[in-house]
């Protein structure tokens, strides 16, 4: 069981008559408890002698039971146990009370009959509150550890939550295994579905509800006191008004039988941890966030080999910025996280993680009003007065202060997000929108703007403002080929500016402005990243300050050092190490992982880079596209290449780089060599032999390692019959009324035009086909002049007439079938029923809802049954961040057409067993923005998402 970070989102109870949501039950309680066979019983709310009264549920209303209490369990035989006022312990039995011995404040019972108490004497050793027991021969045997509320498991074992709120499992070794988050009550059903009430506030004394699947904690909508859970997984709550409510669908078992695991590679081309911090008083000790969700740490960064520790708690895959806090914080270091996908999140994501390495989302001043979609955070940064911290997002600012136990939002004069801030050691601070960039004194709490030009444009410019390392001067620079001007000031008041590289373009992640070297004497250097590569100037004077002014006051430019290339495109964050030795080095995160060079100020030409590899774990595998047979998977990446597992999943024989990344035939070469791989790049379509070393015998008679066709490509390419590609042979951009499929009947070798299907080309990676397992059926995605994408269907597609295309007329698909991707990868999210070809499934483009067609794609319906399946965890559309869909990919299974597969972007995977009609949610930790699935055999399922790895799934 992972620790995973609870993630708190709070709703006050509305609608509660709508389906799958709390249902209001007759009576009132103040605690309440189901036993494994089903029996409710409740503490109410009638005084008894100090107590309250006891009550049976009937399935209509309440029964009345002799007796009193404030606490109660129900046995596996539908019997209660239940702790009175006086902390005394009493069980029924043939409808008559029998006291225990010795005393507790709660009590759980198992579905195996196991008797659990939280006793009433304080646990000394280890605190936590007050000391565990376990019933056994009729008496209490202390356990370590300590709580004040208990629940216990169907296998008999305990969770508990301590006077902290920690969450605890006892584990059949004996040891207590921490859980993320904190609660105030905790209930585990029969069948092993686990829930909490959580302790963040929801008014009038009620507190949000959350439920644990497989490996995090779930918030749901309402608030409550006490939580139960019946045998099916439904649970009960009670509130602070004592109502009860019970929830009416069925809850997913927190341990599924279903396991999905990350399968293990070493292959240079991987995911893009984000950004990096490294802690000020320790320069061993770095923070890296991972793509997939969770940060490393390793506290020896400056040795040959490093070790990284991985923390899972933070649950949020897209990881801004990190920032590590001073001695005497509350937090030892802070994260920002933006694009989150869950669009119903109330709060900003500010992350604190505490001196546990616990990652918990940052508490608000009380009534703060932020929109639910005004809650991603682009940066975090260490103010100039001792334990001050700012963040900045689509909310605007957040300040965190010494005399505050909560953030609190500080009025902005725009409502822009504020992609980008940075502090001055004499207190100013800048914050960059895509209006400009406003300075703030803390002294008069007030915004001005004061740099028309220094703008950031979107959350992936967030490094573009920056201060140096001493936070003496504040630096602007924008390498947009649009847009190409550097600024700084020392006191936000007065800019200079200084000149860039001149072939420097097309801006991505990182700009990190000026670090102070202590040996060299006077020499300072600015570092600049683009997409591609960075670049060093050196400056010289007294002072960062100083020597870009003298600079300027001189006309004299920056001397720009030649592109360094540190091996991987797109970098993103830097940082500058000093080790004990005095040696300096540079680390950078990029899409190829995390780099780390020793380098000299006083020369650029030595870099020698140390790249992390997937064995550390800081890599995430961007792959989609996955094809191949049994005994073998190929895949390809965001960076144009093409790889296998084999099956034992080891990659087999060296990458090939491509000029795009369009990969893969779905069966290899048909009759010509079935393990040959077929891959289209914007060069042409490509063959390759065995284990990509090896030579295939060329279609057209020759024999080459691999060849490529005479037509230019640009798609996915399809292989279908035995002797049949069909290509994108990419006409030019916003060519109107051409159809770009062309269609080969001699495996590839020549190629002819299939007949044009009257669709208007937009722009490119605009067509795409999806095939069926019936030969005798094409359907392709066809770009319409509108935004939608909409259907064509070739019958029989050996005949190429215009008269066997097919124009469904789409009925209830409302802007048609959407495109969504990676980068490089748009296709329409579709998928055909391998037994049945006029049986559909696609996403909808203007309301990206699940829909399905029975006739071929004339008529659509809405899956009202995945809609509540997804909603049950999201409850806002089915649209994220950026206006992304929530479902990225689905797959027929092509052993049963009764099993579907849908693929989400943050909510994990899906599955059907009953060819739509019911669904079930799978989540494991990293699978996230799934792309493409390959069905190896009918249990077993690879995988494949954009930048968090291979994952196999055995059903």
């Amino acid at each position: 069981m992972k620790n995973l970070l609870i993630i708190i989102c709070f709703f006050i109870i509305t609608n509660l008559a709508k389906a799958d949501e709390w249902r209001l039950q007759a009576g009132n309680a103040r605690d309440i408890a189901v036993g494994a066979n089903g029996a409710v019983w409740s503490i109410g709310n009638t005084p008894t002698d100090g107590s309250y009264n006891i009550q049976r549920w009937t399935g209509t209303s309440w029964q009345n039971i002799d007796g009193g209490g404030k606490r109660i369990a129900v046995d596996p035989n539908g019997n209660p146990w239940v702790i009175n006022s006086a902390n005394q312990i009493f069980k029924r039995e043939a409808n008559r009370w029998v006291q225990m011995p010795g005393t507790a404040i709660d009590i759980g019972i198992g579905a195996n009959g196991d008797v659990w108490v939280i006793g009433t004497d304080d646990n000394i050793i280890g605190g936590g509150g007050k000391r565990v027991y376990k019933l056994v021969d009729n008496n209490w045997r202390v356990v370590e550890g300590g709580g004040v509320k208990i629940t216990v498991g169907p296998n008999g074992q305990p969770f508990i939550v301590n006077n902290g709120g920690t969450i605890y499992e006892r584990l059949t070794t004996g040891n207590w295994q921490t859980y993320p988050g904190q609660a105030y009550d905790i209930s585990i059903g029969a069948n092993g579905s686990l829930w909490a009430i959580g302790r963040i506030s929801k008014g009038g004394g009620s507190y949000s509800i959350h439920k644990w699947n497989v490996d995090i904690w779930e918030e749901v909508d309402g608030g409550g006191t006490e939580i139960a859970v019946d045998a099916t997984g439904k649970p009960w709550i009670t509130n602070h008004l004592n109502e009860i409510y019970k929830r009416n669908y069925t809850t997913p078992v927190y341990r599924s039988v279903i396991t999905v695991s990350p399968i293990a590679h070493d292959y240079p081309f991987t995911g893009a941890p984000s950004c990096i911090a490294a802690n000020p008083s320790n320069q061993y000790n770095l923070l890296i966030a991972s793509g997939s969700g969770g940060v490393y740490e390793t506290t020896n960064a400056l040795s040959s080999t490093r070790t990284w520790t991985y923390n899972n708690t933070l649950t949020n895959p897209n990881i801004y910025d990190l920032v590590f806090t001073t001695s005497g914080a509350p937090f030892t270091a802070l994260a920002a996280a933006g694009e989150t996908f869950k669009v119903n999140a109330t709060t900003p994501q500010i992350w604190q993680k505490n001196s546990s390495g616990i990652w918990s989302l940052a508490r608000f001043v009380a009534g703060t009003n932020i929109p639910s979609n005004k809650t991603s955070c682009y940066r975090v940064i260490k103010g100039s007065l001792a334990g001050t911290y700012y963040a900045c997002g689509d909310f605007g600012i957040a300040f965190y202060g010494p005399t505050l136990s909560s953030w609190e939002i500080i009025p902005f004069p725009t409502t822009v997000p504020v992609y980008s801030i940075a502090a001055l050691q004499n207190g100013i601070v800048a914050a960059a929108t895509e209006m400009g960039t406003y300075i703030y004194s803390p002294s008069t709490r007030v915004w001005t703007k004061r740099n028309d030009a220094a703008k950031v444009r979107s959350s992936q410019e967030r490094y573009r403002l920056n201060t140096d390392f001493s936070g003496q001067i504040i630096m602007y620079a924008d390498l947009a080929e649009r847009y190409r001007n550097a600024t700084y000031t020392a006191d936000g008041l007065t800019w200079g500016t200084f000149n860039l590289p001149p072939e420097y373009t097309d801006a991505a992640g990182g700009f990190e402005s000026v670090y102070l070297d202590s040996v060299i004497t006077g020499n300072y250097s600015i570092f600049i990243s683009n997409k591609y590569k960075f670049y060093q100037a050196n400056l010289y004077g007294t002072s960062p300050l100083a020597g870009l002014d003298y600079l300027r006051n001189n006309n004299q430019p920056l001397q720009w050092s030649e592109p360094i290339q540190p091996g991987h495109d797109d970098t993103r964050h830097f940082l500058r190490l000093r080790s004990t030795d005095g040696t300096n080095k540079i680390v950078m995160t990029s899409d190829g992982g995390f780099h780390i060079s020793n380098f000299s100020y006083a020369t650029v030409g030595g870099y020698h880079w140390q790249t992390e590899r997937t064995s550390s774990g800081l890599n995430n595998l961007e792959v989609y596209n996955l094809a191949g047979t049994y005994n073998e998977v190929n895949f390809g990446t965001q960076h144009n290449s093409l790889a296998a597992l084999n099956a034992t999943f080891a990659i087999a024989g060296p990458a090939l780089a491509l000029g795009e990344g369009y990969v893969i035939n779905r069966n290899g070469m048909g009759d010509v060599d079935k393990n040959s791989i077929i891959f289209d790049n914007k060069y042409g379509l490509s063959i390759q032999g065995p284990a990509f070393g090896k030579p295939a015998v060329n279609v057209c008679g020759t024999s080459n390692p691999f060849w490529i066709s005479p037509s230019a490509g640009w798609g996915n390419p399809i292989w279908l019959g035995n002797k049949m590609y069909i290509q994108d042979a990419r006409p030019a951009d916003a060519t109107p009324a051409v159809f770009p499929w062309r269609i080969s009947m001699d495996n590839g070798c020549t190629w002819q035009p299939l007949p044009n299907g009257n669709s208007i080309r937009k722009g490119m990676n605009a067509f795409f086909s999806v095939r069926n397992n019936i030969e005798q059926n094409l359907f392709v995605g066809l770009q319409g002049s509108g935004s939608g994408v909409k259907l064509g269907k070739l019958v029989n597609p050996h005949i190429r007439s215009l008269s066997n295309w097919v124009y469904p007329a789409m009925t209830g698909l409302e802007g048609g079938i959407p495109f969504l991707g990676a980068e490089f990868l748009y296709n329409p999210i579709f998928c055909v029923n391998p037994s049945n070809p006029e049986n559909l499934f696609a996403i909808e483009n203007n309301t990206g809802k699940l829909k399905f067609s029975n006739n071929g794609g004339n008529n659509w319906a809405e899956s009202t049954s995945f809609t509540q399946a997804l909603t049950v965890i999201n409850t806002s559309a089915f649209k994220g961040s950026k206006n992304s869909f929530s479902i990225r990919s689905m797959s027929f299974s092509p052993f049963d057409s009764n099993l579907i597969l849908i693929g989400t972007v943050s909510e994990g995977l899906y599955k059907s067993n009953d060819g739509g009609t019911t669904w079930q949610r799978i989540q494991t930790p990293g699978l996230y923005n799934i792309t493409d699935f390959h069905w190896r055999t009918t249990n077993t399922v690879i995988i494949s998402t954009y930048g968090h790895g291979l994952f196999s799934m055995n059903m």
